[in-house]
C-alpha cells in the first residue's frame, strides 16, 4: 500500500513539474507576442516622426520663401537694389531656411531612430523571453525524468527490503 503511495506521489510531481514547464512557456508565448506587437507599434511611430518631420519641413520652407519674398518685395517697393545689404539680408534668410530645414531632418531623424532601437530591443526581449519558456519547459521534463528515477529507485528499494524481510525458506 505504501508502494503504490509512493508511486502516485511520484506520479503527481513529475506531471505538476511537467505541467508547470507546459504553462511557462504558453506564457512566454503570449509575453513574446505583446513584445513583437510593442516592437511594430514603435516602428510604426519611427516612420510617423520621419513624415512628420518632412512636413515640419515643408511647413518651415514655405514661412521661409515667404518671408524672403515680403523681403524683396519691401527692398523693390523702396527702389533699392538687390545689392549690398539688402541682397546680404536675403542670403542670411535662405541660410537660416537651410539650417532650420536641416535641423528639423536631424532631430526627426535622430527621434525614429531612438524608436527603432527600442524596437529593436523588444524584439530581442521576444525572443529571450521565448527561449526562456522552452528552456522551463526542457528543465520541467528534466526534473519530471529525475523525479520518476528517484521514485523508481525508492520502489525497488522498498521492493528489496520487503524480500529481506520476509523468512528464507528452508530446503530439505
Amino acid at each position: 500500500m505504501a508502494t503504490g503511495a509512493a508511486i502516485a506521489g511520484t506520479a503527481l510531481t513529475a506531471g505538476g513539474q511537467i505541467f508547470g514547464g507546459l504553462g511557462a512557456k504558453k506564457q512566454s508565448k503570449r509575453q513574446a507576442r505583446a513584445l513583437r506587437q510593442q516592437a511594430a507599434f514603435q516602428r510604426e511611430r519611427a516612420q510617423l516622426e520621419r513624415e512628420l518631420g518632412e512636413f515640419d519641413v515643408l511647413q518651415q520652407s514655405r514661412a521661409f520663401d515667404k518671408l524672403m519674398g515680403r523681403q524683396r518685395l519691401a527692398t523693390a517697393a523702396s527702389g533699392i537694389k538687390l545689392e549690398g545689404s539688402p541682397m546680404l539680408l536675403l542670403e542670411e534668410s535662405l541660410r537660416d531656411k537651410e539650417e532650420t530645414i536641416e535641423n528639423i531632418r536631424t532631430l526627426a531623424e535622430s527621434r525614429a531612430r531612438a524608436l527603432e532601437f527600442g524596437a529593436d530591443q523588444l524584439g530581442q526581449q521576444a525572443k529571450d523571453t521565448l527561449r526562456a519558456g522552452k528552456n522551463a519547459l526542457i528543465g520541467s521534463i528534466f526534473s519530471a525524468t529525475g523525479a520518476g528515477l528517484q521514485g523508481f529507485g525508492a520502489y525497488r528499494n522498498a521492493k528489496q527490503g520487503s524480500k529481506a524481510s520476509q523468512p528464507k525458506k528452508l530446503k530439505k
